[in-house]
Parts: structure tokens; sequence; C-alpha cells
């Protein structure tokens, strides 16, 4: 069963700091896995509204992804971030659910387009450019 939860209590705190550092092990880039846990240490910021949300993805009671929307300069647009899926959970529609949840929770805050930035090496994130 999947379930989609907002990043509001100690327990989906420390299971999204599980999560993002499962998925800072994943990257090439020294830097980037830096990044990521610089940002532990900040949660919930810049995540969190009015600017900003975040969410843990859990499949059977057990989390298995994250998703989270911040601002951009644009305050008509936001940006998504940190969406994973923890690899035992692909394949479920996890992923599907934390963005359709994202893209509404951008919606709710009054943005009216949503930006994806991928790294080089992420190509199953990013669409073929034409």
């Amino acid at each position: 069963m999947i379930s989609i939860r907002s990043f509001s209590d100690r327990e989906s705190a420390f299971d999204l700091a599980g999560l993002m550092q499962e998925y800072a092990s994943t990257l090439d880039s020294a830097r980037a896995r830096e990044a990521i846990v610089q940002q532990i240490a900040d949660l919930p910021q810049p995540f969190v509204p009015p600017e900003g949300a975040l969410f843990v993805g859990y499949l059977n009671r057990l989390p298995a992804g994250m998703v989270a929307i911040k601002s951009t300069a644009d305050p008509a647009s936001c940006e998504m971030k940190r969406l994973s899926v923890s690899p035992q959970a692909r394949g479920l529609g996890l992923g599907r659910e934390l963005v359709l949840t994202a893209i509404a929770s951008a919606g709710d805050l009054g943005y009216r387009s949503m930006k994806l930035a991928t790294f080089p090496d992420m190509s199953a994130a990013r669409l073929p450019v034409s």
C-alpha cells in the first residue's frame, strides 16, 4: 500500500534523513553529496510553506521515497527537488504518486509552473531533447 505524508513530525524527519542519505549515496559527484548532507542538517528549510513543501512516500508503511518543492526567483514558478524512490519500491507507482502530490501542492501554494533540474548522470529523470 502506498501512502504519502507531508514532512511534519519527528518520525517523518527521521525517515526523510535516511532517504536523503540513500539518495546522496547514488550521486557520482562529491559536491552534490556534500550539498545533500548540508540539506539534511538544514531540514526542513528551504522546503517549508508558504514557499515550498516536502513529502515522504511510504510503501507498506516503510519509507521508500521523497519529493520536495521550493520557490524560485520567479514568484509564479517552483522547482521540484529531491525526487527519489528506493530501488525496492521502483515500478510500483510510488514515484508517480510523489510527483502528483508535488504538482497538487504547488498549485495549492499558488505556483503556475514547475521546473525540474537534474544532474547530467540522471538520464532516467530527463526527457529527450528534440
